[in-house]
């Protein structure tokens, strides 16, 4: 008696990606500031937009940086445009 299942089809990488992920337009104008948080942080970023007033959407990157896994915070004045990103999450102050 066989007691092996077959092995799934191999997953394609691209299917991995979240291509609807999107963050504001990074432009001079538009970028209120930046900071990075620990990794396991994923409430100062939006916490940070919340204390600055020129601060209404805020953009939070998964990456490693100073060769130490964090969270990059991007605070925005507008979301009028977008842009696609990966390993983003993105919000709008309440």
């Amino acid at each position: 008696m066989n007691h092996f299942h077959p092995l799934p089809d191999p997953v394609d990488p691209d299917d991995c990606i979240d291509d609807t992920a999107t963050t504001c337009e990074t432009t001079k104008e538009n970028v209120v500031d930046i900071f990075y948080y620990d990794e396991i942080d994923f409430f100062s970023c939006e916490q940070k937009c919340i204390e600055i007033d020129d601060c209404h959407y805020w953009s939070q990157f998964s990456m490693v940086a100073f060769d130490s896994p964090v969270n990059k915070c991007f605070l925005f004045r507008t979301c009028d445009n977008t842009e696609a990103c990966i390993d983003c999450v993105t919000g709008e102050v309440p």
